[in-house]
């Protein structure tokens, strides 16, 4: 094998690139998140508040 072909998964976290890993792993937890609020809780809570024309606000924000 090439030496190329042996890189570690920790090498994502060297160097510089420990800080870089944490924010675009944070960007995709919250958007996971986000994800789940909008499709398992928000239609209950639209439910609730008394209707569809209140949605739009979560995306608003």
């Amino acid at each position: 094998m090439p030496a190329a072909d042996k890189v570690r998964w920790s090498e994502l976290v060297r160097g510089g690139n420990a800080a870089r890993v944490g924010v675009v792993g944070g960007g995709m937890a919250m958007h996971a998140l986000n994800t789940f609020i909008v499709t398992t809780i928000l239609p209950s809570i639209v439910r609730d508040i008394g209707g569809l024309e209140y949605l739009a606000w979560n995306t608003t924000l």
